[in-house]
């Protein structure tokens, strides 16, 4: 088969580019995005093309290949988390996770989605989840930190 480029939406919300040959599945072509953007794979629900009325999807169309489901170069691929994670705690850091790849920009100062404050720390929130129960965080005095999580 051949490459084609194509451009998924991840779950920072940004538009990323990929080449992948037609000829791999739609599982496939969820794996291929789960390496490109760099979360855990855990947190991928799943991957679907919306085009000409129909939806292929990489759950209920896994085995299809990209070019049997009609994709093609310059299509835009969805990418949906997956929240149903195994506790609260998991959540939380999901969310935290794909806020942080966001705010980093790959190191990209000039992207206007970067922020300087860009890495978490959830020992300065006031509460955080540790499995599913919700736990004070203690220490500085009861005092809220401006611009928590963010460091």
């Amino acid at each position: 088969m051949a490459n084609i480029n194509i451009t998924y939406k991840g779950l920072t919300g940004l538009h990323n580019s990929l080449t992948i040959d037609n000829g791999q599945t739609m599982a496939q072509l969820r794996t291929a995005i789960i390496a490109d953007e760099g979360l855990t794979s855990s947190y991928y629900g799943r991957v679907s093309i919306h085009k000409n009325g129909l939806v292929k999807d990489s759950t209920d169309d896994a085995s299809t290949t990209l070019v049997n489901a009609g994709i093609e170069a310059g299509d835009v691929i969805t990418v949906a988390a997956d929240r149903n994670q195994a506790t609260k705690q998991a959540s939380q850091e999901m969310t935290l996770d794909i806020a942080q790849l966001k705010k980093q920009a790959g190191g990209d100062t000039t992207k206007p989605y970067y922020r300087s404050l860009n890495t978490y720390d959830v020992t300065i929130l006031p509460t955080r989840y540790v499995g599913d129960t919700v736990t004070d965080n203690t220490g500085d005095g009861g005092d809220l930190t401006q611009g928590r999580p963010w460091t």
